[in-house]
């Protein structure tokens, strides 16, 4: 399946979800190090808060234990809370301060948020005894305080976001746009080229890279143009010669035909002189396609009918010793269309059907501007014609010529197979 898709749009959908996506790592870290960053300054604040602990008691063992509305000091494993013995069962043996981070009570299952944050130190003394600092966060009462001024953080967040996102895209759009401009431009003289502006400079595209290809394009139309032109050359300069030798074979035969008295030389010689005939439409096709002269195409009011007759009479050998009833309808009426192609068309169409006809009935018409043959086989089995060998049964290369005719004319042109032969069709339509 084809799909169009623009690259500048692709791009920038790409950069635009790498661009979110950075933020939204960037938010999540800076989460992750604000959690750490709380974490480090309760340490820091109970650490100092230990240490002055351990100093007093070292001087005096009836120092007061801490209790106040942030920290509960306890000395001994036996005296801190059962709870607290739970939840941190690896500090009841220690032999260097350690700190525990936040054990977590939700008040539901799920994603909710914690009702109570605990955060411990543990520092043994010089008597042997450890001595545990427990501090309690109950998390509704700080959300209280501080959820405005979170929300006001939380709120400054979107539109960092969304400027940083800008800053990211804006100038990724800019360069793209200074990419692709030369691009369209590529594109749009890739449109225009032809083979008669090959020989024109090459624009120049801003980047290597395009002028490489704007270059490469451009000699392989050249290329193309050499080989069609020599294929031109070899048509007109065949046919020119085909000419001479032609005209000598049908006047050498024309003549013989007046000298032999013999039927079976006669017979001869008309096939010689057919050949000729054959030669000289083949060699007048070929030359009239190779042309690239339009005035070829000019149309005149032309007597249709009277080239069928002309093209008939031409043709009727085909169908000598050969059991095919011929009907002709046509309707006189001059059209006006291009005369050389016409009659080049019509005869090869109907030299085909002669030719492939063997036993059967051929039918002719034109009217209405439109040229119709059918022709139908009748296969005997003494009939020397094979139809299961003929891969081209009914037409060959004549009609692979009326083919090329019909691209350059615009007539429009249908070739059906039916049973036992073919029906084709020629609309001389008017396309002015």
């Amino acid at each position: 399946m084809v799909t169009n898709r623009s690259m500048l749009r692709s791009l920038l959908t790409i950069q635009t979800i790498l661009a979110s996506v950075l933020v939204l790592g960037y938010s999540i870290l800076l989460i992750v190090y604000f959690t750490k960053g709380l974490e480090e300054s309760n340490y820091y604040d109970m650490y100092r808060e230990v240490q002055h602990f351990s100093k007093v008691y070292e001087q005096n063992k009836q120092e007061r234990l801490p209790h106040s509305i942030q920290y509960d000091g306890y000395l001994g494993w036996k005296q801190l809370p059962t709870s607290m013995q739970k939840k941190f069962p690896r500090l009841q043996h220690i032999t260097q301060i350690e700190f525990r981070q936040f054990k977590i009570e939700r008040s539901e299952v799920g994603i909710s948020p914690p009702k109570r944050l605990v955060y411990v130190v543990a520092q043994p003394l010089f008597d042997g005894k450890t001595f545990y600092l427990v501090r309690n966060i109950v998390v509704e009462e700080y959300v209280g305080i501080v959820s405005d001024r979170i929300e006001k953080i939380m709120a400054l967040t979107i539109p960092i976001g969304l400027v940083f996102i800008s800053l990211f895209l804006i100038p990724i759009y800019i360069m793209f746009k200074r990419f692709t401009r030369p691009m369209q431009k590529l594109e749009e003289w890739s449109a225009d080229l032809t083979l008669e502006n090959t020989k024109e400079q090459v624009p120049d595209f801003r980047f290597i890279e395009l002028n490489r290809i704007a270059n490469r394009q451009n000699s392989a139309f050249k290329k193309i143009g050499d080989l069609l032109e020599s294929e031109h050359d070899f048509f007109r300069h065949a046919s020119h010669e085909f000419r001479t030798p032609i005209s000598v074979i049908k006047n050498g035969a024309e003549l013989l035909k007046r000298i032999v008295t013999k039927k079976q030389s006669i017979t001869t010689i008309d096939r010689l002189s057919r050949a000729a005939v054959n030669m000289q439409h083949m060699s007048e096709t070929l030359l009239w396609l190779s042309r690239d002269d339009s005035r070829i195409l000019e149309k005149s009011n032309a007597d249709v009918t009277l080239i069928i007759h002309e093209i008939i009479e031409d043709n009727q050998y085909l169908l000598e010793s050969k059991q095919v009833s011929l009907n002709i309808e046509l309707t006189n009426i001059p059209i006006m269309v291009a005369a050389t192609p016409c009659r080049i068309v019509l005869n090869n169409i109907v030299r085909n059907a002669f030719q492939y006809t063997y036993n059967g009935d051929i039918h002719i018409s034109f009217k209405d501007n439109c040229f119709s043959t059918r022709n139908t086989n009748v296969i005997d089995v003494d009939n020397e014609f094979d139809e299961a060998n003929s891969d081209d049964y009914g037409y060959g290369f004549g009609l692979k010529l009326v083919q090329k005719i019909m691209k350059k004319t615009k007539w429009i042109y249908q070739n059906n197979e039916i049973p036992g032969g073919r029906h084709v069709t020629v609309l001389f339509k008017d396309n002015d």
